[in-house]
């Protein structure tokens, strides 16, 4: 049985005490958002999916489980995906982009593809309520012509969508949709 509600140290921590640690290697928080129909399309469609940039990531990352310092296929890689995520930036915003917003859109993307097979995942809105938590149990799909706004994909088995609201004293702060939980 999981508990209806979380107690735990951090937000975190009552995350990675919901699971099942027997056969994951990395824990993710992936966030669609409170508003979003997202979370029933991944839910319905057993997957993930993130947009940020129209970028086929198996171009420059080497499609293994994640590590900090980076997946990247070549020594180029990293300048090449970020000089890409600068020019769609700047097409759609019309001005330079901050390297700032480069640099955490890149980090998005890394987190996202470093994902692995058996990796857990934890959909959830953020810091308010957790939607499921599942296995992650395909690869990286890159879904150009299918999802306009939503280009990278992977499929993940839900085992566990039960909604829980997570206490306010466990809730975090911060942006991203990718999270690896520590």
């Amino acid at each position: 049985d999981r508990p209806d509600s979380i107690e735990a140290h951090s937000y975190l921590w009552c995350a990675s005490s919901l699971l099942s640690k027997t056969q994951s290697k990395k824990y993710w928080l992936i966030i669609p958002g409170d508003n979003s129909d997202k979370k029933s399309e991944f839910i319905t469609e057993n997957k993930i999916t993130v947009g940020y940039r129209d970028i086929d990531l198996s171009k420059f990352y080497d499609g293994k489980p994640y590590v900090k310092e980076g997946n990247y296929k070549n020594e180029n890689s990293l300048k090449e995906i970020k000089e890409i995520i600068k020019k769609q930036l700047q097409a759609k915003e019309g001005e330079k982009p901050s390297r700032e917003k480069i640099d955490w859109q890149e980090i998005y993307l890394h987190n996202f593809a470093g994902i692995a097979k058996n990796d857990t995942v934890i959909l959830c809105s953020g810091p308010k309520t957790i939607f499921a938590i599942g296995k992650v149990t395909g690869e990286y799909e890159y879904l150009k012509d299918t999802a306009p706004d939503h280009v990278h994909s992977k499929a993940v088995e839900w085992y566990d969508t039960k909604e829980r609201e997570v206490p306010k004293q466990y809730r975090f702060g911060g942006q991203g949709a990718v999270r690896l939980l520590p």
